[in-house]
């Protein structure tokens, strides 16, 4: 009966098992299935299918991290750049504070009103 099987396996009738469980999400890196067990073809194609679908999502990965840092990169010279543009209006806001103050003391001694 196991001789029936590998030799069933080995001539290709396990393609349709592979299939199955390289759809399945969840148990797909689990553990060695009952093929694999058996059959080492079947144990190497699964593992190149569990290899090839890791590469996949280690680019994926990489391709979103490389988006973030982008992003990252966008939100670092936005911040630079409303610190600039705080920094001018502060310099701007205090100058015109000291020039209206500076404008009022020198009307209050014009107007005698300022005693020194």
């Amino acid at each position: 009966m196991l001789r029936h099987t590998i030799k069933a396996h080995t001539q290709g009738t396990y393609q349709g098992t592979l299939n199955g469980i390289a759809n399945k999400k969840g148990d797909f890196m689990s553990s060695p299935t009952k093929i694999e067990k058996v059959n080492l073809e079947a144990h190497v194609e699964l593992c190149a299918e569990r290899y090839n679908n890791l590469e996949e999502k280690l680019d994926n990965l990489e391709t979103r991290m490389d988006k973030l840092e982008g992003h990252m990169v966008d939100i670092k010279n936005c911040l630079a750049t409303n610190e600039r543009v705080r920094n001018g209006q502060m310099i701007k806001f205090s100058i015109t504070i000291i020039g209206v103050l500076a404008t009022g003391i020198f009307a209050f001694i014009q107007a005698g009103i300022f005693i020194y």
